[in-house]
């Protein structure tokens, strides 16, 4: 069976709910090692000989690829295709609304992963690079800049994880965290994935925390996960995230301020509920549309004494 018989293969099953049965079967390994990527209305299968092939919608242009050569990986994002060249330069097309495909100037990637509108690039010396749904992200180079926070990089020994795996590949979630530091910065990349993550309660009822920068790989903040951080003063949220669960901040008591993500699109019951301190919440015009007043309403305590400030 050749690889795009394996991949239509996978997809007939899909559809016939045998996803999980068939991955650990012919298809696993294209996955694991990126030779097929699945995206939200296309796919991506890299042949033998480096060239890359595509399927489905193209209404972004994420299925020209018929130019791409000595390409080693594939990875696919809503409507849009990055690819992996041997010699260690990317290669994207298709949407670049949120600049997930300004990935021209990369050198010495290794690895790459692709997520809704965020694309990452692992380099040989351990560093990344981000580009799309980021923050940190330059419009025109796809390069990291630098943030404001001096936090230092928590190591990952301090950290509880697991791999899950998605149709892109693996990604890593924190569990929970056995350290004693005060002011954590959760590092991008653990055992080779991006951390996407934050499962529930992984940080519940840890008082000594005052300060946590999470990375800009990150999508769901999930419920009561940071709940009854009572010290918490500050928490640095990604523009990547796009979901925060039910009581994921309830309880922090010396929270002040808080900026909603730029892409966040779920925003559940209680999320900020008893954060006595909280006056300030900063809402990006962006998302205006997606979280009604009636979900802040829920998500927060004594909501008409906090100020809500569009940004």
């Amino acid at each position: 069976m050749d690889r795009t018989q394996k991949v239509i293969t996978y997809f007939q099953l899909l559809e016939q709910e045998k996803r999980a049965l068939y991955l650990f079967n012919s298809s696993s390994e294209l996955l694991k090692d990126k030779q097929f990527a699945p995206g939200y209305a296309h796919i991506l299968i890299l042949q033998e000989d480096g060239s890359v092939s595509a399927f489905g919608s193209n209404e972004y242009g994420q299925c020209d690829v018929s130019g791409w050569t000595d390409v080693i990986k594939v990875a696919a994002g809503d409507y849009y295709s990055v690819a992996l060249k041997r010699d260690g330069t990317v290669l994207a097309t298709g949407d670049n609304r949120h600049g997930q495909c300004n990935v021209g100037s990369w050198e010495n990637i290794v690895d790459i992963f692709a997520e809704k509108g965020l694309t990452v690039g692992v380099k040989a010396d351990g560093s990344v690079l981000f580009s799309g749904s980021d923050p940190t992200v330059s419009d025109n180079d796809g390069k990291q800049s630098p943030r404001t926070e001096e936090v230092e990089i928590t190591p990952v020994n301090e950290f509880f994880y697991k791999k899950e795996k998605s149709y892109n590949g693996d990604w890593v979630y924190i569990t929970g965290y056995l350290g004693n530091r005060t002011e954590i910065r959760i590092p991008p990349i653990i055992d080779g994935c991006p951390v996407s993550k934050i499962s529930c309660r992984a940080f519940a009822e840890s008082p000594k925390l005052t300060k946590i920068v999470l990375p800009e790989t990150l999508k769901e903040i999930a419920s009561e996960a940071f709940l009854d951080c009572t010290g918490l003063k500050m928490i640095l949220i990604p523009d990547s995230v796009w979901e925060i669960g039910r009581r994921a901040f309830f309880g922090c008591k010396e929270l002040t301020e808080i900026t909603l993500p730029r892409n966040l699109r779920y925003l559940y019951s209680e999320a900020f509920c008893s954060c006595p301190k909280l006056k300030n919440i900063m809402i990006p015009m962006s998302i205006r549309s997606q979280i009604d007043s009636g979900s802040l309403g829920e998500a927060l305590d004594c909501y008409q004494a906090i100020n809500m400030i569009l940004i």
